[in-house]
């Protein structure tokens, strides 16, 4: 078997293509790094998002290349000997491409400077059952047979499905189960020992079933036909016996644990050390000096404004219940929104903020929803938010920025309006 699998590793198409799908991967990885470098969660989950395309691209490649081996040679039962070997062969091929990927994301976390730390290894698991399954599923359908298109269109499309319907689910849902590609990797989210070994099992059984089903196939086609001996009491035995173990994965992926659940909390989150401590996870630290920045300029502006702030804010999931703040990628924009949103409501005690059936709760969160996108503008040293960043609140983003771009004395005098609509409308509640 070892000289047969030598020779499917010199003749496999796919371990030829495995090169460019492995500089595909690196591509799309490198393409988004300033999302990932530097964070040794967000570098493990990036692994996995090239997948959605790559997985069904090789899963059509293995169901071509197979359905090409078929018709050389077709055995008269459907064995296909060669199709053990030539599987092994891809799930190498597939092995390579996502440790080219890992070797990619350790070189740029590396040299980024990430904190103490290595790639997590729940994502590489992950990333290697979604690849081992897409290549099964092509050499699966590559050897039911069909029209030679039949297989790798087939073959992607099954794949791209299994992948994109169940993306995105919420973390800690049941729905979470099958997830297996990630746009990110946050610090607060973590991989279930359960789910992995879940998503191992689903790829194993794939793999089964694109050893084992084609011969079942063949020999129950036979039978009926009569052209085969009657099975064995040891066989019909060993038959059941993976019908049943396949079948009984199938039902604990489908019935297990979420993939995802929050983290537990650290005991010592990294902070800024500035007056208004920043904290974070510490596989976040790489954000600090951003964030350094950003936490001198809120308090200077709350300084500004007669406003108090806590002495430190959390980054989300560091402590549930209280006042945090979120970073995507390494952008600190969304931070800076939530900052200033704290600034904001601190010129109000929560007991006076209006309802909406007070007569001036219009007048009041539109005052406050100006304010809060001046401040941020000011902690980001800018005059107008990136194009890509939306807002559903109802506020008049070309007045903020035009006050945004006047003299310091105008802007002053903007937000202290806004400030004194506020508090008009938080006395009239109060009364």
């Amino acid at each position: 078997m070892s000289g047969v699998f030598r020779i499917e590793l010199r003749r496999s198409i796919l371990l030829r293509v495995a090169p460019l799908a492995a500089a595909a991967l690196v591509a799309l990885m490198l393409g988004d790094r300033h999302q990932w470098q530097g964070i040794w969660p967000e570098a493990s989950a990036i692994i996995t998002a090239p997948l959605y395309y790559l997985g069904p691209a090789l899963a059509g490649a293995a169901a071509w290349e197979v359905r090409r081996r078929c018709g050389e040679r077709e055995s008269r039962n459907g064995a296909h000997p060669w199709a053990g070997p030539l599987l092994a062969a891809h799930l190498l091929a597939g092995a390579g491409v996502i440790a080219v990927g890992a070797a990619c994301a350790v070189v740029v976390n590396l040299s980024a400077s990430a904190p103490a730390g290595f790639l997590w290894p729940s994502y590489l698991i992950i990333a290697l059952a979604v690849i081992s399954e897409c290549l099964a599923v092509g050499v699966l359908l590559g050897r039911l047979g069909g029209p030679a298109w039949f297989a790798p269109v087939v073959a992607v499309l099954v794949c791209f499905l299994r992948l994109i319907t169940t993306q995105g689910t919420a973390v800690g849902t049941p729905e979470s189960r099958l997830t297996r590609v990630f746009l990110s990797g946050h610090a607060w989210v973590e991989l279930t020992p359960a789910g992995v070994a879940l998503a191992v099992v689903e790829a194993t059984v794939v793999v089964a079933a694109a050893l084992a089903l084609p011969n079942l196939l063949a020999a129950l086609r036979a039978r009926r036909e009569r052209t085969a001996f009657p099975w064995s009491r040891r066989i019909r035995a060993a038959v059941t016996a993976g019908c049943v173990l396949c079948a009984l994965g199938v039902g604990l992926v489908l019935t297990g644990p979420p993939l995802t659940v929050e983290r537990a909390i650290p005991e010592h989150p990294v902070c800024t050390d500035t007056q208004l401590r920043l904290c974070v996870w510490p596989e976040d630290a790489a954000r600090l000096p951003a964030l350094t920045t950003l936490a001198e300029r809120a308090g200077a502006q709350a300084e500004a404004l007669g406003l108090e702030l806590p002495d430190h804010v959390s980054a989300y999931g560091l402590e549930p219940g209280a006042s945090n703040f979120t970073i995507e990628s390494d952008s600190v924009w969304f931070a800076a929104n939530d900052l200033a949103g704290l600034i904001v409501s601190s010129a109000v005690p929560v007991d006076c903020l209006p309802t909406d059936a007070d007569p001036g709760a219009a007048a009041f969160y539109r005052a406050y929803g100006e304010l809060q996108g001046l401040i941020e503008l000011r902690l980001q040293a800018a005059d107008a938010r990136p194009a890509g960043m939306g807002d559903t609140r109802q506020i008049d983003r070309a007045e903020i920025t035009r006050a945004a771009k006047s003299d310091q004395a105008t802007q002053d005098a903007w937000m202290q309006e806004r400030l004194d609509t506020m508090r008009d409308s938080a006395a009239e509640r109060c009364r």
